[in-house]
C-alpha cells in the first residue's frame, strides 16, 4: 500500500544490527502489548480512533515509516540492504479513512484474545515479494459480546522499530488522547532518531577488530555444537510450501503464546520484602525462573549444584544512551541490549534470598562492565557480514535458533493510570515472536496492578509449556513466604511434595 500512494520520503536510514536481523532473509518480528480493561465503556476507546492515529503518526516518526528491502544475489552471497523510509506527515493523505484503517481494526465476538494475539503476531507482514513492510504498527480492539465492559486493546508493532518501552509510550499516548477533554493537535516530529548501534559506545577501541573476529569464530563453533536442553519443535507457518526459495536459510516458523498473572496482593507483598532488603524485584523474579528451569527440565540431575544453563536477558539501554544530550525515555524505537547470564556452580544449600541478591548483582554487573554494549557491536558485525556464513551455519545446525531462553522484564508501567478518565486499566501483557531467527522460549514480565507474565514458546508439547509457565507463576507467589534460611533444596523438596 505504501508503494502505491504518493508518500513523500523525508529521510532514509539503513537498519543495522538487531533491527536488521528482525527483517533479514524474510524474517519478521512482531512485538505485542495487550492492555486489559474492566468496567470501561468501550466507546471511550473507539470514538476518537482517527484523531488518535493521526496524533501518533505526527509525534512518532517510526510509526509513519516503511521497511524496504533491496536484494542482490550471486553464487557466493545473498546480499540484502534494509532501509527505513521516514514518510513526511501529509495531512491530506493521513486524513483519508482508507489509509487510517490500515492502522486499526475492531473485533466483537467470543474468540479468545490470547488466540487473536498469537495469530496477529504470526501473520506475515510483508508484501508478496518480501520487499517492504507497511504499516509498522496496528491496533486491534477486542470487545466481548457477553461482557461489554471488559475489553482488550492489542498494539502490534514491528520489532525493528519498536521495543517494550515503546509500547508503553504508545499505549500511554493512546489512552491520554482517548480520555482528554479536548482534541488538541500535536506538533509534527520530523526527527528520526539513530539506530541503537550508532548510539552505543564501542569498548576496547584499539583491540576491538581482533576481539570481534575471535568472537565471530567462537559464536560459529557454538552453533555447530548447540546442545538444546528444552523440548522444542519448529512448525512451519507455510506448511503447504515447505521449501519456499524466497527464504534462503530457514523457513518462517510459528510461535505459540501463553499468558497468566500473579495477584496484586502477591505483587505488593513481594515488593515490600524487596524494599526491606534493598533489592529490586528482578532478583527474586529471575531466581524463580532459574529454579523453575532446574526443577522441570533437569529432574534426574544430582542437585548438589544447579545445572549449567544460559539465559539471555534484555536490557533497557535508554538510560545509558543520549541523543544530542536528550533522553530517549519518550522516543519510540529499538533500544534493547542483550547479554547471556550463566549462573552455574550454585549450591542447592544456598538460601533463596541470597540467590535473588546474586541474580540482581550479576545482571547489573554485565551492564556496568560494558559487556552488553560490547555484545551489541559484536552481534551487529555478525549480522552485517555480507558473506552470511553465520546464518548459513545456523540454518543447518540450529534451524534459526539463537538462544534457548530469553528473559525480558519490562517492569512497572511508568505512567499514572488514574489520569485516564473513566478507564480502568487492569494490566498489560507483553509478548513477541520472531519467525526465522529467534529464541525458542521467552518469558516476559510487566506490571500495572499485578505481575503479568507472558510466554512465547516453540515447545514440542503445549502442555509442557503450560506446566512451565504455571510453575513459574506459582514459585513467584510462593516466594513471599520464603524465610531467610529457606534453601534451594527446601524449595525443590516442597515442589516434590506437590504442595504448591
Amino acid at each position: 500500500m505504501a508503494n502505491e500512494l504518493n508518500f513523500y520520503v523525508l529521510k532514509t536510514i539503513e537498519l543495522q544490527g538487531v533491527e536488521k536481523l528482525y527483517c533479514l532473509h524474510g524474517n519478521w518480528s512482531s512485538i505485542i502489548h495487550i492492555a486489559h480493561f474492566s468496567q470501561t465503556n468501550s466507546s471511550i476507546l473507539t470514538e476518537r480512533i482517527h484523531y488518535i492515529i493521526k496524533q501518533l503518526l505526527k509525534k512518532h516518526p517510526r510509526l509513519r515509516s516503511r521497511i524496504r528491502i533491496i536484494r542482490s544475489f550471486d553464487s557466493q552471497t545473498n546480499n540484502e540492504k534494509h532501509l527505513l523510509d521516514l514518510f513526511d506527515y501529509d495531512e491530506e493523505l493521513f486524513s483519508r479513512t482508507d489509509i487510517l484503517q490500515n492502522f486499526y481494526s475492531f473485533y466483537s465476538g467470543n474468540e479468545n484474545w490470547m488466540k487473536i494475539a498469537e495469530n496477529l503476531s504470526n501473520k506475515n507482514p510483508y508484501n508478496k515479494e518480501l520487499t517492504y513492510i507497511f504499516p509498522l504498527f496496528h491496533f486491534k480492539l477486542i470487545f466481548n459480546e457477553n461482557s461489554p465492559e471488559n475489553s482488550h486493546l492489542i498494539l502490534l508493532t514491528n520489532h525493528s522499530i519498536s521495543d517494550g518501552q515503546s509500547g508503553y509510550i504508545i499505549l500511554h499516548d493512546y489512552l491520554t488522547l482517548a480520555t482528554q477533554n479536548e482534541c488538541v493537535e500535536w506538533e509534527i516530529n520530523r526527527n528520526l532518531s539513530p539506530n541503537l548501534i550508532d548510539l552505543t559506545e564501542k569498548p576496547y577501541t584499539f583491540l576491538y577488530p581482533i576481539i570481534s573476529k575471535l568472537c565471530n569464530i567462537i559464536y560459529s563453533c557454538q552453533m555447530k555444537y548447540l546442545d538444546n536442553k528444552l523440548p522444542t519443535k519448529s512448525i512451519p507457518i507455510n506448511s503447504n510450501q515447505p521449501n519456499d526459495k524466497r527464504y534462503p536459510y530457514v523457513q518462517p516458523m510459528r510461535t505459540h503464546f501463553l499468558f497468566t498473572s500473579c495477584s496484586n496482593d502477591h505483587y505488593e507483598h513481594l515488593r515490600s520484602i524487596c524494599h526491606k532488603q534493598n533489592l529490586t524485584l528482578h532478583g527474586p523474579l529471575f531466581a524463580c525462573l532459574i529454579l523453575t528451569i532446574q526443577y522441570l527440565f533437569f529432574p534426574k540431575f544430582k542437585r548438589d549444584i544447579l545445572m549449567n544453563f544460559d539465559i539471555s536477558i534484555d536490557y533497557n539501554m535508554r538510560n545509558r544512551l543520549l541523543l544530542n544530550n536528550y533522553s530517549l525515555k519518550e522516543i519510540v524505537g529499538f533500544y534493547i541490549g542483550v547479554n547471556s547470564i550463566d549462573l552455574s556452580d550454585i549450591s542447592v544449600d544456598m538460601n533463596f534470598w541470597s540467590l535473588a541478591n546474586y541474580c540482581s548483582k550479576e545482571t547489573n554487573k554485565k551492564l556496568s562492565d560494558g559487556e552488553v554494549s560490547f555484545n551489541t557491536h559484536i552481534f551487529s558485525n555478525i549480522i552485517n557480514d555480507d558473506k552470511n556464513d553465520f546464518f548459513h551455519l545456523m540454518g543447518k545446525s540450529s534451524d534459526g535458533c539463537l538462544s534457548e531462553m530469553n528473559y525480558s522484564n519490562l517492569g512497572k508501567y511508568p505512567y499514572d493510570i488514574t489520569q485516564y478518565k473513566n478507564i480502568n486499566l487492569d494490566g498489560i501483557h507483553l509478548v513477541n515472536n520472531s519467525s526465522i531467527y529467534y529464541s525458542s522460549t521467552i518469558i516476559y514480565l510487566t506490571c500495572v496492578k499485578q505481575i503479568d507474565i507472558s510466554l512465547a514458546h516453540r515447545f514440542e508439547h503445549h502442555d509442557k509449556a503450560r506446566e512451565f509457565l504455571y510453575l513459574y507463576k506459582n514459585l513467584i507467589e510462593l516466594s513471599v513466604d520464603f524465610h531467610m534460611n529457606t534453601t534451594i533444596q527446601d524449595i525443590f523438596d516442597l515442589l516434590n511434595k506437590n504442595t504448591y
